[in-house]
């Protein structure tokens, strides 16, 4: 499986041309997957789109490249979202006279002192029932605020992409982004997201670095596409996988083996042929004892049973 990274912001392109830019991600309460993204095109008049995740065929930090053309846009739902006030008036006991009767023959009447207002948000193109992400959402740890959502780090399935890991901003002047697994997220909603862990453990986590400045400005769709190592977004995945590499070949276990490794934001994926089962394990001991390593995906073939 690959890994997709939906950086809140990033330049969304067609089959050729950018087609504007996503805004949120929309998430089942259940069973945290992402279904569908919403993208945000223009400047003073601003339209969202509601498009499946399955319409995506590439994501990372530098841009999302989608299966369908820009122009076919204009067919999927359109997003708006507003919150409304309504209000819910209640009704007291006159003074003297009324107009209406109540239940126990009681006279009532309405009274403005007694109007509540109830804000109440309304969507067009999402189901109430789901989860709308977006680099607004405040991201708690045990001791209060930790920064704001900044990236979905997902692997994606047939229909809908797992969200596998965060990546939380920190900070204003000189802002950090960590890499936080799901399994430590305690609760995931619109109000914010609530972590298992404390302030002083973040910086525990692996920080995520985009690539030098100047190599992501403007790019040139077309090119952008042809040239898959330039949309990394974590120039680190390279020195990382390089040092799994070495690692492999350098103990005497596995130096024979046929291994590739790939390595998409500290997610190792080990694909060639083992002899035997057991180097098969001991591949994945070594990449995993790797710095910058979070997790290790063994699709290793067995030569011999």
């Amino acid at each position: 499986m690959k890994s997709f990274d939906f950086k809140f912001g990033a330049e969304v392109y067609g089959r050729d041309t950018p087609c504007g830019h996503l805004a949120r991600l929309v998430v089942e309460p259940e069973s945290w997957c992402i279904t569908d993204a919403i993208l945000e095109s223009g400047l003073l008049f601003k339209q969202s789109v509601v498009v499946p995740v399955s319409h995506v065929e590439k994501a990372t930090a530098m841009g999302i490249r989608l299966t369908v053309g820009c122009q076919e846009l204009a067919g999927y739902p359109p997003f708006s979202e507003m919150v409304v006030e309504r209000g819910e008036q209640s009704w007291a006991t006159p003074i003297q006279g009324s107009a209406i009767i109540g239940t126990a023959g009681t006279p009532l009447m309405p009274t403005t002192a007694e109007v509540a207002t109830v804000k109440e948000k309304v969507r067009q193109g999402v189901p109430d029932d789901k989860i709308v992400l977006g680099n607004k959402v405040t991201v708690y740890g045990l001791d209060g605020r930790i920064g704001h959502l900044s990236h979905l780090i997902t692997v994606n399935g047939v229909r809908y992409c797992q969200i596998e890991y965060l990546v939380v901003t920190q900070g204003a002047l000189l802002p950090k982004q960590y890499i936080i697994p799901i399994h430590y997220v305690q609760t995931l909603s619109e109000q914010g997201i609530h972590l298992l862990v404390a302030d002083a453990e973040i910086g525990d986590f692996p920080e995520f670095s985009t690539a030098p400045a100047g190599s992501t400005e403007n790019p040139d769709a077309p090119e952008l596409w042809q040239a898959d190592e330039e949309m990394a977004p974590v120039r680190q995945d390279d020195r990382v996988a390089t040092a799994v590499e070495t690692a492999l070949m350098s103990d005497l276990r596995t130096e024979t083996a046929v291994i590739d490794v790939i390595n998409e934001h500290g997610i190792i994926t080990l694909t060639g042929a083992a002899p035997d089962w057991e180097t098969r394990e001991v591949a994945e001991v070594i990449a995993s004892h790797q710095p910058g390593v979070i997790k290790v995906i063994n699709d290793l073939t067995v030569e011999q049973l």
